[in-house]
């Protein structure tokens, strides 16, 4: 019984870690997107 404890009590951690993983994506689609909106005035501008 202890033993499956402790095997379960790694994998909690494990799942925190994947959360923080999303938001990060998150952003980088974020900049993505603003980089094509920044290309799209750069063009108007030119």
């Amino acid at each position: 019984m202890r033993l499956q404890l402790l095997a379960e009590t790694p994998v909690t951690p494990a799942q925190p870690t994947t959360a923080p993983v999303k938001p990060e994506n998150k952003p980088n689609k974020t900049k993505d997107n603003g980089q094509a909106t920044r290309r799209k005035c750069n063009q108007q501008t030119w």
